[in-house]
């Protein structure tokens, strides 16, 4: 049954101003998404207090599901727990028209996604609200865009790069949200040596800082940005890494970690099928040495069963229980994902229903993804 909200007088005493806010916090906290949004329409202290405290109320990840289908962006999510029992029905969230077909969006963070068709978008899935955001007054070709949290600061950021693979000479910008007006800022940016970042190219937030890789002719390296103090950095990467075709970033407990596959597909992603028999994982223990550990995981026999020859998987990520999540590259129904837990050596194949017709459209899939209420 819906939650039933009535007004009252902003300058009369109020049962809920008598009740402490981690005791409101707690009561609220059971409600689904869509009421806690209503809550926020009672008054500006109910939506200050639940902006402000329940950024993240939500204790159950979900993997997040979004594609493009006939001038809309759709949004779907299941839980990120898989049984292997039984299938999953994706909840719908939201959709919103766009004028053209980007194939580039952040992963979320801290529930809300950054993505961008001929400008740039923030959206938040939960409570199905969208803003567009200014023009950085760049040739979209060139553009790359990153999203990220800075949980020191409590502040959304997103950060533009010019790329040149001619000069090598990258410039940036950085856009601020909740700063009232949104603008542009100009930061001091680098000049690569010999690579630079690609528009191909992966990333990921981790504790305020952003990773993304940055290719050359010969090498891979991985460049970081902090998004408190808002400067780049450097870090060496993986002994005898620019070797391997296909690579993902992910947060594993904390620490940047690279999910490594030998099968080639020309693109930046890992990339696995029912033919491979492993996937490595190398581990940034200490960044300022460049110090990497390597884990080689080989999966078990049933992966060749579940998996075709000719099916190829995208590697998603790695959840914080040690699982990592596939799912299907190429567009495909029944849509799949798959989850190989690397401490017990064992996979659950998952199909996830209620996606509607897709027309051959490519589902980008996120994990990790966290329920927010705060007004974008």
């Amino acid at each position: 049954m819906g939650l039933t909200i009535s007004r009252q007088n902003c300058n009369a005493p109020s049962f809920f101003s008598e009740i402490p806010n981690d005791l409101l916090i707690k009561i609220v906290s059971s409600l689904p998404v869509e009421d806690l949004a209503r809550c926020r329409c009672v008054s500006k202290q109910w939506a200050s207090v639940l902006s402000r405290d329940l950024t993240n109320y939500s204790t159950s990840p979900r993997i997040l599901f979004t594609f493009h289908l006939n001038g809309k962006w759709v949004f779907f999510s299941t839980p990120q727990a898989l049984n292997t029992d039984q299938n999953l029905t994706a909840d719908y969230h939201m959709c919103f028209h766009t004028r053209d077909c980007s194939h580039e969006i952040c992963p979320p963070v801290c529930g809300l996604i950054c993505n961008r068709d001929r400008g740039l978008m923030i959206c938040n899935p939960s409570t199905g609200e969208y803003k567009t955001l200014p023009n950085p007054t760049w040739m979209k070709s060139k553009m790359r865009i990153f999203f990220g949290y800075d949980p020191v600061g409590k502040q959304y950021k997103v950060l533009c790069l010019l790329v040149s693979e001619k000069s090598r000479i990258q410039k940036a910008k950085v856009l601020t949200l909740g700063t009232g007006k949104l603008s542009w800022r100009n930061i001091e940016c680098y000049r690569v040596r010999r690579d630079y970042v690609s528009p191909t190219c992966c990333a990921i937030c981790i504790s305020g800082v952003l990773y993304f890789q940055a290719e050359g002719r010969v090498l891979v390296s991985i460049d970081c940005f902090d998004l408190r103090s808002e400067k780049f950095k450097f870090i060496i990467p993986p002994v005898n890494s620019e070797n391997k075709w296909n690579r993902t970033p992910i947060n594993y407990k904390d620490k940047l970690g690279v999910l490594y596959s030998n099968l080639y597909s020309g693109i930046a992603e890992s990339i696995v099928s029912g033919g491979t028999e492993s996937i490595e994982l190398r581990v940034l223990d200490d960044p300022e040495e460049g110090r990497w550990s390597r884990h080689i995981y080989i999966f078990p026999p049933i992966w060749k069963n579940l998996v075709a020859e000719e099916d190829f998987l995208c590697v998603v990520g790695m959840t914080r229980s040690g699982e990592i999540v596939f799912s299907s590259y190429f567009p495909s129904d029944p849509f799949y994902v798959l989850s190989y837990n690397v401490e017990r050596n064992t996979v659950i194949k998952v199909e996830i229903q209620g996606l509607g017709s897709r027309k051959g459209s490519e589902i980008f899939t996120f994990i990790d993804h966290v329920e927010n209420v705060k007004h974008i």
